[in-house]
Protein backbone atom coordinates (compact mmCIF):
# COMPACT_ATOMS: atom_id res chain seq x y z
CA UNK A 1 0.00 0.00 0.00
CA UNK A 2 2.72 2.69 0.59
CA UNK A 3 4.26 1.95 -2.95
CA UNK A 4 0.43 3.14 -4.56
CA UNK A 5 0.55 5.84 -2.09
CA UNK A 6 4.04 6.76 -3.66
CA UNK A 7 2.99 6.77 -6.80
CA UNK A 8 -0.25 8.90 -6.43
CA UNK A 9 0.79 12.07 -7.92
CA UNK A 10 -0.05 15.28 -5.60
CA UNK A 11 -1.53 18.25 -6.87
CA UNK A 12 -0.74 22.27 -6.22
CA UNK A 13 -3.45 23.62 -3.77
CA UNK A 14 -3.23 27.02 -6.07
CA UNK A 15 -3.39 26.08 -9.39
CA UNK A 16 -4.32 22.24 -9.25
CA UNK A 17 -1.46 21.36 -11.50
CA UNK A 18 1.49 18.54 -10.12
CA UNK A 19 3.44 20.01 -7.24
CA UNK A 20 6.68 21.02 -9.47
CA UNK A 21 4.16 23.84 -10.03
CA UNK A 22 5.91 27.29 -8.90
CA UNK A 23 2.55 29.01 -9.05
CA UNK A 24 1.83 28.90 -5.36
CA UNK A 25 5.34 27.79 -3.90
CA UNK A 26 5.62 29.82 -0.42
CA UNK A 27 3.46 32.49 -1.58
CA UNK A 28 0.85 33.90 1.03
CA UNK A 29 -2.94 33.31 -0.44
CA UNK A 30 -4.96 36.36 -1.62
CA UNK A 31 -7.22 36.39 1.28
CA UNK A 32 -4.39 36.75 3.66
CA UNK A 33 -2.14 39.41 1.62
CA UNK A 34 -5.65 41.61 1.01
CA UNK A 35 -7.03 42.39 4.60
CA UNK A 36 -3.43 42.79 5.42
CA UNK A 37 -2.89 45.81 2.96
CA UNK A 38 -6.07 47.13 3.90
CA UNK A 39 -5.22 47.38 7.33
CA UNK A 40 -1.52 48.95 6.03
CA UNK A 41 -2.50 51.17 3.72
CA UNK A 42 -5.80 51.96 4.24
CA UNK A 43 -6.59 51.45 8.25
CA UNK A 44 -3.14 52.81 9.83
CA UNK A 45 -2.90 55.59 8.11
CA UNK A 46 -6.52 56.82 8.60
CA UNK A 47 -6.13 56.61 12.04
CA UNK A 48 -2.98 58.36 12.35
CA UNK A 49 -4.09 60.75 9.84
CA UNK A 50 -7.59 61.79 12.44
CA UNK A 51 -5.79 61.27 15.13
CA UNK A 52 -3.48 64.33 13.84
CA UNK A 53 -6.10 66.34 12.55
CA UNK A 54 -7.86 66.39 15.85
CA UNK A 55 -5.18 67.30 17.63
CA UNK A 56 -4.64 70.59 15.44
CA UNK A 57 -9.02 71.07 15.58
CA UNK A 58 -8.16 70.97 19.93
CA UNK A 59 -5.42 73.21 19.28
CA UNK A 60 -2.92 71.23 20.36
CA UNK A 61 -1.37 70.82 17.20
CA UNK A 62 -0.03 74.53 17.19
CA UNK A 63 3.69 73.20 17.26
CA UNK A 64 5.66 71.84 14.31
CA UNK A 65 5.99 68.18 14.79
CA UNK A 66 2.10 68.16 14.75
CA UNK A 67 2.33 70.42 11.76
CA UNK A 68 5.03 68.13 9.90
CA UNK A 69 3.17 65.29 10.14
CA UNK A 70 0.07 66.36 8.99
CA UNK A 71 1.40 67.90 6.15
CA UNK A 72 3.04 63.77 5.69
CA UNK A 73 0.27 62.13 6.13
CA UNK A 74 -1.48 64.73 3.81
CA UNK A 75 0.99 63.58 1.02
CA UNK A 76 0.51 59.77 1.86
CA UNK A 77 -3.11 60.33 1.04
CA UNK A 78 -2.00 62.23 -2.17
CA UNK A 79 0.34 59.86 -3.18
CA UNK A 80 -2.00 57.16 -2.37
CA UNK A 81 -4.60 58.50 -5.01
CA UNK A 82 -1.94 59.67 -7.65
CA UNK A 83 -0.95 55.92 -7.29
CA UNK A 84 -4.20 53.90 -7.27
CA UNK A 85 -5.20 56.44 -10.45
CA UNK A 86 -1.92 55.64 -12.41
CA UNK A 87 -2.60 51.82 -11.51
CA UNK A 88 -5.70 51.73 -13.48
CA UNK A 89 -3.34 53.18 -16.54
CA UNK A 90 -0.51 51.37 -16.58
CA UNK A 91 -1.41 47.87 -14.38
CA UNK A 92 -1.14 46.03 -17.50
CA UNK A 93 2.75 46.95 -17.41
CA UNK A 94 2.78 45.62 -14.35
CA UNK A 95 0.89 42.63 -14.79
CA UNK A 96 3.13 41.61 -17.62
CA UNK A 97 6.52 41.97 -15.15
CA UNK A 98 5.05 40.32 -12.42
CA UNK A 99 3.13 37.18 -15.05
CA UNK A 100 6.97 37.15 -16.37
CA UNK A 101 8.57 36.63 -12.85
CA UNK A 102 5.92 34.06 -12.12
CA UNK A 103 7.32 31.81 -14.07
CA UNK A 104 10.62 31.81 -12.28
CA UNK A 105 9.40 32.95 -8.99
CA UNK A 106 5.97 32.54 -8.29
CA UNK A 107 3.17 34.96 -7.98
CA UNK A 108 4.35 37.37 -6.33
CA UNK A 109 2.95 40.93 -6.99
CA UNK A 110 0.57 40.84 -3.79
CA UNK A 111 3.76 40.83 -1.50
CA UNK A 112 5.82 43.76 -3.05
CA UNK A 113 2.24 45.30 -3.34
CA UNK A 114 2.47 44.97 0.80
CA UNK A 115 6.08 45.38 0.78
CA UNK A 116 5.92 48.63 -0.83
CA UNK A 117 2.66 49.80 1.05
CA UNK A 118 4.44 48.70 4.31
CA UNK A 119 7.69 51.01 3.40
CA UNK A 120 5.60 53.92 2.69
CA UNK A 121 4.06 53.99 6.15
CA UNK A 122 6.97 53.16 8.06
CA UNK A 123 7.56 56.12 10.15
CA UNK A 124 11.12 55.15 10.35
Amino acid sequence: PVAILAQVPSFCRVCGRRTHCKSGAGMLPYFIIYPVWLVVAVVYPAAVTLHYLLEVQKGKGKNEATAAAVKQWVFYWFLFAATSTAYTFVGWALDIVFGVLSVFVGDIQGEVILLLSVALVNPW
